[in-house]
C-alpha cells in the first residue's frame, strides 16, 4: 500500500469549479455522485463487518452491475481492480469475489480485456475456500467452465500455490465444488515438490485433517457410536485452549445453547475477557456487538459486555481533537438492531469511550436542532442507548450541527460524520462546492453514509473519505491514510503497484 500513501495536496487558493448536482431524497440540491463513487461506496458497504450475500441486498447488486457497466465502458479498469482489492484488505471476502467475477463478465460482454485480471483474481483469494467459492460463482455467472475467461482459470490456478496442507485440510468439504474438482478443471502447476505432494493428497483424498473446532464438530457428527454431546464437545474444545479468539466469539450462541461445564465456562470467561487477550485479538467493538445480540443468557451477555468495553482500546487514535457528528433525523430509523441510527450510536459511543482519555472528543447529535452529548460511564451499549435517547428524531438540519461545532470545537483535526447523506439546505451562500470543500478543511474528514443515494453533501474530490457502509477493519486504513488523499482518490493509481 506504500504506492497509495501519497501526501495530500492542499490547495492554498481553491477555485470554484462546476459540479454536477442532484436532488436528494428530501428534495434539496446536493452534489451528484459519479459512477466511481457509487461503485466504491457499494463495494465497501458492509455493516457491522458482515460480508455475505444475504446482507448484500438487491439495491447494492444493482449498483455494482450498473456502475461496473459504466466504468468498463470508460476503461476505468485500474480503479475497479484497486477498489476490489481495497475491500479485501479491509477484511471483506465475499463481496470482492463477487465483484471480480462480475467485472470479468462485463469485460466479456463489452469484448474488452484487462491485462491484470489474473493478478486481481489471485489478490482476492485470501483463504483456501475462496478458491472454490470464486470459481463456483464464475460457473454460475458464465454458465459453464468453457465460457469462463482464461484469466480467471489461471488466476485461480496460481492462487492454489498460496495455501499449505493445513489450510486445504481445514476447508476440505464435499458440498458443492470440491478442491479435487477444482484441480481437475484449472490444472495448477505446483511451485515445488511440497506443493506437488499437497495436490496429490487432494486428488487421492489423503489430506491430513487438522485439529480445529470445525473439523472436531464435523468428525463428531459423523460418529455412530461414542458421539459426544454438544455440552461435552464444546467443553472439551474450550478447555483445550486451541480454539481461536474469534472462533469462540462467533460460536458463543452455540456454546451458550450447548450448556458447557462450570470449568469450561470459567475458562471461556478468562479467554474472552483477559486484558492481554482482548488486546491481542485486535478486534474492534462491533465484533462483540454481533455476539452480544445473538445471545439470550445474562451470564454470556455479561462476558461479552466486559470484553466489548475493553475492546475500545483497540481503536487507533487518529487525532487530538476529534469531532463526531451523529444524524438523528427520522430517515435514520429508530434504535432497532442494525438500523442506521443504532449502528451510528454504537459507533459514536465506542469512539468517544476509546478516545476520552487520549484526545479531546466532542459528540454532536442533530436533527431539527443540535446538542452536545457527554457520555457517562464506560459501557458501550448503555452509552449508545444514551445517544439514541438524547433527542427526538426530526428533520436533517445539518447547519445546526455546524454552528454548534464552530462554538465547541472550531478546529478539529479528525471529523466523523454519521448520516444517511440527505441534509437540509445550509445557507443562502451554499454554492454546490463550498460546504464540501471548506467545511473543517484542515481536518481528516470521514463520512459514513448509511444510504446508497445518488447525491451527497460531501465530495470525495474535496478531500472527504466517503464510506457507504461500515466495516470496523477500515480503521486500520484510516490510520494509514489520514495524511493522504481521500481513499477513493487512492484507487486511481495503476493496479498492481
Amino acid at each position: 500500500m506504500t504506492a497509495l500513501n501519497k501526501a495530500k495536496q492542499r490547495s492554498t487558493s481553491p477555485v470554484p469549479i462546476a459540479r454536477a448536482m442532484a436532488v436528494s431524497a428530501n428534495g434539496n440540491l446536493q452534489l451528484a455522485k459519479n459512477d466511481k463513487q457509487m461503485f466504491f461506496e457499494t463495494i465497501v458497504a458492509a455493516f457491522y463487518g458482515k460480508d455475505d450475500m444475504n446482507t448484500f441486498h438487491a439495491n447494492n447488486m444493482n449498483n455494482v452491475q450498473s456502475t461496473l457497466k459504466a466504468l468498463v465502458d470508460a476503461n476505468a479498469f485500474d480503479f475497479i481492480a484497486n477498489t476490489i482489492v481495497f475491500a479485501t484488505k479491509i477484511g471483506m471476502r465475499t463481496f470482492p469475489l463477487v465483484a471480480t467475477v462480475l467485472f470479468a463478465k462485463e469485460l466479456f460482454i463489452q469484448k474488452k480485456q484487462f491485462v491484470n485480471l489474473k493478478l486481481l483474481v489471485t489478490k482476492v483469494i485470501t483463504r483456501a475456500d475462496s478458491l472454490t467459492e470464486l470459481y463456483a460463482y464464475a460457473l454460475q455467472i458464465f454458465g459453464n467452465k468453457n465460457s469462463i475467461p482464461l484469466a480467471i482459470k489461471k488466476g485461480v490456478a496460481a492462487a492454489t500455490n498460496n495455501f499449505d496442507e493445513y489450510q486445504f485440510g481445514k476447508y476440505n468439504r464435499n458440498n458443492g465444488l470440491s478442491f479435487k474438482d477444482l484441480l481437475r478443471i484449472v490444472h495448477p502447476v505446483p511451485k515445488d515438490s511440497n506443493q506437488s505432494e499437497i495436490f496429490s493428497k487432494i486428488m487421492t483424498d489423503t489430506l491430513a485433517t487438522p485439529y480445529t473446532w470445525e473439523t472436531e464438530l464435523s468428525a463428531n457428527g459423523q460418529l455412530k457410536n461414542d458421539k459426544k454431546s454438544s455440552s461435552q464437545l464444546w467443553s472439551d474444545l474450550i478447555l483445550s485452549g486451541r480454539v481461536g479468539y474469534m472462533a469462540l466469539l462467533r460460536n458463543l450462541r452455540n456454546i451458550q445453547d450447548a450448556g458447557i461445564t462450570a470449568g469450561a465456562l470459567d475458562s471461556l470467561t478468562h479467554q474472552l475477557t483477559d486484558d492481554a487477550k482482548v488486546a491481542k485479538s485486535k478486534q474492534f467493538p462491533f465484533a462483540f456487538i454481533n455476539a452480544y445480540e445473538n445471545l439470550t443468557s445474562p451470564v454470556y451477555r455479561n462476558i461479552v459486555t466486559t470484553a466489548l468495553n475493553k475492546s475500545v482500546n483497540n481503536i487507533p487514535t487518529l487525532g487530538k481533537n476529534v469531532l463526531i457528528v451523529l444524524d438523528h433525523s427520522g430517515s435514520m430509523g429508530d434504535f432497532a438492531v442494525k438500523a442506521p441510527l443504532h449502528t451510528s450510536c454504537v459507533f459514536a459511543a465506542m469512539l468517544q469511550l476509546a478516545y476520552k482519555d487520549k484526545a479531546n472528543v466532542k459528540t454532536i447529535v442533530f436533527s431539527t436542532a443540535a446538542k452536545e452529548v457527554v457520555l457517562t460511564g464506560h459501557d458501550v451499549i448503555k452509552s449508545a442507548s444514551q445517544l439514541a435517547g438524547s433527542m427526538n428524531s426530526g428533520s436533517t438540519a445539518f447547519n445546526t450541527a455546524v454552528d454548534l461545532a464552530n462554538n465547541i470545537m472550531p478546529n478539529p483535526d479528525v471529523v466523523y460524520v454519521l448520516s444517511d447523506g440527505d441534509i437540509n439546505p445550509m445557507k443562502a451562500t451554499w454554492a454546490g462546492y463550498k460546504l464540501s470543500r471548506d467545511l473543517w478543511k484542515n481536518a481528516f474528514r470521514v463520512c459514513f453514509n448509511f444510504k446508497s443515494a445518488e447525491s451527497t453533501p460531501f465530495g470525495v474530490t474535496d478531500g472527504w473519505t466517503y464510506l457507504g457502509g461500515f466495516s470496523d477493519k477500515v480503521f486500520r486504513y484510516l490510520d494509514m491514510n489520514k495524511d493522504a488523499l481521500s481513499l477513493i482518490e487512492l484507487m486511481h493509481v495503476p493496479f498492481g503497484m
